[in-house]
């Protein structure tokens, strides 16, 4: 479920089980999803559409993620509600792709689960996904750190070597011209 302008504790949240409406500030969600088992899919496909309208639920989705496709038809299946609670079917524009005005968002089958998409066709990542990639974008960070102190690591030496040479070699031509007899600092 999800639910629009709650905002509860972490520590609510961690141990909630269920969401009572009857309960204080206890709102109905925005939106519902069920996903289909062969145990509770038809009471999925037949009470509940009435019922989550009843409670005030904006939006209600089905999907059905089974290897045996459990009803005919979609997979992904959802309902918009009026505000007397009656129930209208949401179409999609392709199988398998549903926008849900509440989210603001388009759910695809990609089965065994839903994506879910903005409008502009970006894929919202899952928080295991967003966590992957920001591990890779630290370590790709860390690596050209790495490099940039290497690279600068390597300038220095070579500089101090170039110093090395270039002060060897006026050591060698100082000790040339002093072998010729010639004081360099008359010069």
């Amino acid at each position: 479920a999800v639910f629009k302008g709650i905002v509860e504790p972490t520590t609510v949240l961690d141990e909630l089980v269920s969401w009572r409406l009857e309960e204080p500030h206890r709102p109905a969600p925005s939106v519902v999803f069920e996903i289909a088992s062969g145990s509770t899919w038809r009471t999925d496909l037949e009470y509940k559409i009435g019922r989550y309208g009843q409670l005030g639920v904006r939006e209600y989705f089905a999907y059905d993620p089974t290897q045996v496709q459990l009803w005919t038809g979609v997979r992904l299946r959802g309902w918009r509600y009026n505000f007397e609670g009656q129930s209208q079917v949401i179409n999609s524009n392709e199988p398998g792709r549903l926008w849900s005005n509440q989210l603001q968002l388009w759910l695809v089958d990609a089965r065994p689960k839903v994506r879910l998409y903005r409008s502009n066709g970006e894929q919202v990542l899952e928080r295991a996904e967003e966590e992957y990639l920001a591990r890779l974008a630290a370590e790709q960070r860390e690596a050209t750190e790495h490099v940039a102190r290497v690279l600068a690591e390597q300038r220095e030496a070579a500089e101090r070597t170039a110093k090395e040479v270039e002060r060897d070699t006026w050591q060698k031509l100082l000790a040339k011209l002093k072998e010729r007899g010639i004081d360099p600092d008359k010069l």
